[in-house]
């Protein structure tokens, strides 16, 4: 068994016993030698002299073990009593920077302990809540503000159930009156006397729900959003997908998920779209274009698509967020749309719009190419005295023949017909010299006589005629393309001068 420390007095007169006890020695030594000197001495009081002597200096041994051993154990006592007054220390600053509350209480929610970070949190002080009831002071009702009966404390029955206890969903309430949403968890301990306690550890929750309810509102949009939205890691394969994703593509949310992005890709874009998109996502920047995509069923659709890496705080590329829409329906449209910029609405031939941007085009190659280019203009006789006559709605319906029968002459995929404004009408014949247009305006004019529209109001025919007048890049190679259709102009007058319903070709030359 261990030895108690010894006070202080029973250490002093452990030393006077060991003083004495060496005294004795001494004195005994002292005999012991005037035994051997006086050879008259009895042995055995010699003898016995020398076993004293024995005794004596083993208990005195003894003793001073006796007295070390006393002073090792106080020292120690001494050294864990510090130990323990620092520990308590550290404990209490670490608590006191820690940003949780902490709070100790008993099996009747007494509180033994808190920190400075659950006062500074509730609005108390330690001393206004140590030995009070932690759930009247700050856990006594419900968020909406009424009533919460101590019986249904689940924080502190834990003490009972001995069972850990967490949530998100509690509130406290400050000393000022105010509430706040906490996250808890609630442990069972034992405390000093062997009851059973609750260590709880607390904080604020306020931000974070917030965020969360954020988040929980930015999840609704997505999931509901009449886009696509998909999230892939940094290799492109996908990790999420909204919904519309699923309705565009035809692929449910589990077929996709861990698939590459490239299941949709339709094998009509180039290689060299697919670089430009990569580079720039790795670059760290946005990507914004259309793709021709293929839904599950092989069907193609068009997709105009945002994509969006997402980065470490090392600038790391980690994610990419892509937003899509299926335009393919758009883009036809678009196409409608540009197909009757360029078309007359009434005859649905080419209009002046679709001429200005064609004409260009092949003036341009043929002053490259140094190959002709012929153009013919037309207009119909007397039209106005027509129209005069018989009504605009018979006037419609004169071009509408018109211009159907002249698009019928048009065999080469290069030429093009179009209304120049009212009733006149402009051909385009790339690689055309001036025979081959003379040629083919003469089968037009032919072509309209032919369809013997009757024209009351014409002094040369009783049928509509049509005059035309052609010029070619023959004779007007070093002008500019207005100099050309000037040019067709004038002989198109000259052909009306010369009594119209005939093929004119001007006599001035550039």
């Amino acid at each position: 068994m261990t030895e108690m420390p010894a006070n202080v007095t029973e250490i002093e007169l452990l030393r006077k016993e060991i003083e004495r006890l060496n005294k004795i020695v001494e004195a005994l030594v002292d005999r012991t030698e005037e035994d051997e000197n006086n050879r008259l001495t009895d042995f055995g009081v010699f003898h016995a002299s020398i076993r004293l002597e024995n005794q004596v200096r083993s208990r005195t041994q003894e003793l001073e073990e006796a007295l070390l051993r006393n002073e090792k154990i106080t020292r120690a006592l001494n050294q864990a009593k510090m130990q323990i007054e620092q520990n308590e220390q550290h404990l209490h600053d670490i608590t006191a920077s820690l940003g949780e509350g902490l709070m100790v209480l008993t099996a009747e929610g007494l509180i033994n302990f808190i920190n400075l970070a659950a006062c500074k949190l509730l609005g108390w002080s330690e001393a206004e809540v140590l030995g009070k009831n932690s759930h009247d002071l700050f856990h006594h009702s419900h968020e909406d503000g009424s009533h919460f009966s101590i019986k249904g404390c689940k924080q502190i029955n834990v003490a009972k159930t001995k069972k850990l206890y967490t949530s998100d969903d509690d509130f406290y309430w400050r000393k000022d009156g105010t509430k706040f949403p906490i996250s808890i968890v609630a442990t069972p301990i034992k405390l000093q006397d062997n009851t059973t306690g609750v260590a709880l550890a607390f904080r604020d929750i306020t931000k974070t729900r917030q965020e969360r309810d954020w988040l929980r509102l930015m999840q609704a949009a997505i999931e509901h959003s009449p886009t696509s939205v998909m999230i892939t890691d940094n290799k492109a394969n996908i990790i999420y997908s909204n919904p519309q994703v699923t309705k565009t593509t035809g692929y449910s949310k589990e077929e996709l998920l861990g698939r590459c992005t490239t299941i949709f890709q339709s094998g009509k874009a180039s290689a060299k779209e697919y670089e430009h998109l990569w580079k720039k996502l790795l670059a760290g920047e946005i990507w914004r274009g259309e793709l021709l995509d293929r839904r599950k069923d092989g069907s193609l659709f068009w997709e105009a698509l945002s994509v969006a890496p997402v980065t470490d705080n090392h600038g790391v590329v980690k994610y990419f967020v892509s937003v899509s829409e299926d335009v393919t329906e758009k883009r036809k449209m678009q196409s409608l749309l540009h197909e009757m910029s360029f078309h007359d609405a009434l005859t649905g031939i080419a209009n002046r719009r679709r001429f200005d941007e064609y004409f260009d085009l092949e003036w341009r190659r043929s002053k490259r190419t140094s190959k002709s280019l012929s153009i013919i203009m037309a207009d119909l006789d007397f039209f106005k005295q027509y129209n005069d006559r018989l009504g605009h709605q018979a006037g419609d319906e004169c071009l509408k023949r018109i211009a159907k029968v002249l698009e019928s002459r048009i065999v080469r995929a290069g030429d093009l017909l179009a209304r120049y404004g009212g009733e006149e009408f402009v051909f385009i014949l790339p690689q055309t010299d001036l025979a081959g247009a003379k040629l083919l305006a003469n089968e037009m004019r032919k072509s309209v006589l032919a369809l013997k529209i009757p024209h009351p109001e014409s002094s040369i025919s009783k049928y509509v005629t049509i005059s035309l007048g052609i010029a070619t890049t023959d004779h007007i190679r070093n002008a500019s393309g207005n100099v050309l259709l000037h040019t067709a102009d004038q002989a198109l007058y000259r052909a009306k001068s010369l009594g119209r319903n005939r093929v004119e070709v001007a006599d001035i030359e550039t």
